[in-house]
């Protein structure tokens, strides 16, 4: 799906692209055909693809490869996400494994300015 919207989430200013079912957690900087075109989070020039499948975690077994430059974190524990907007200046993704959820185990801010 991403190859045939990707032109228009790019060309409509979108700045995050939300999936789930994939269980795991990955979070990619702002990319454009699999390539970043930033490794911040501030003023995206593309959107940034957050997959939040953490409910079945490590259903389909380890990751088949290293961690491509694309990819800004991952994880595959069960966890759970919590989000804060700030009006469009600002949204803020906390990400909590299930052992603690009183401090997150990863976290960033897309900024607009």
């Amino acid at each position: 799906m991403r190859k045939e919207l990707e032109a228009l989430w790019v060309q409509s200013g979108v700045d995050v692209v939300l999936y789930g079912h994939i269980h795991a957690a990955e979070v990619t900087w702002p990319v454009v055909n699999a390539h970043p075109t930033q490794t911040n989070f501030a003023d995206p020039k593309a959107p940034v693809h957050f997959l939040i499948g953490m409910a079945g975690a490590g259903y389909l077994g380890p990751w088949q490869a290293m961690q491509p430059v694309w990819s800004a974190w991952r994880n595959q524990v069960y966890g759970w996400t919590r989000w804060h907007v700030e009006g469009s200046k600002r949204l803020d993704f906390f990400f909590y494994d299930y052992t603690n959820s009183t401090t997150p185990n990863w976290e960033m801010s897309i900024t607009r300015s």
